[in-house]
Order: C-alpha cells, then sequence, then structure tokens
C-alpha cells in the first residue's frame, strides 16, 4: 500500500498530465468551453474521491477517461 503523500504526488502529476488532453476530448462532446471545463474538474473531483475512500484502481488513466465520459453522458 502506498503511503498518502506518494499518493497524492502520483494525482497530480496524472492531473498535469492528463488535463490538457482531457479538456478538448470534452469540448468535442458538448461545445461548450465552460461546460467543458466543469466537466474537466469533475472528473478529477470525483476520482479523488473514489481513490480517497480507500478503493484502489488498476488503470487510472482509464479509469479517468471512463469518468469523463460518464459524466458527459449525464450531461446530455
Amino acid at each position: 500500500m502506498k503511503d498518502t503523500n506518494s499518493i497524492t504526488q502520483e494525482f497530480l502529476s496524472l492531473y498535469d498530465n492528463l488535463a490538457p488532453t482531457l479538456f478538448p476530448h470534452s469540448l468535442y462532446k458538448v461545445t461548450q468551453r465552460e461546460k467543458a471545463l466543469d466537466l474537466v474538474q469533475e472528473t478529477f473531483t470525483s476520482t479523488w474521491e473514489y481513490l480517497a475512500s480507500g478503493r484502489e484502481v488498476m488503470h487510472l488513466k482509464a479509469f479517468i477517461y471512463r469518468t469523463a465520459n460518464n459524466l458527459i453522458i449525464d450531461e446530455y
């Protein structure tokens, strides 16, 4: 099991790497800039809450994209 600090650093690194690609993906789907930004933020917030509850994810990048796509579907 990883310590909290390493999980936090890994998550922040993942945010830095994925947010720039997740935004255009979301924007393409919802076509509104502000809504796409909100979806990206909500994606990472939901993912963090999921991880903070003690659950583990094997493929975090895939999990984040699945979360984003589910939020986009919910938007429609």
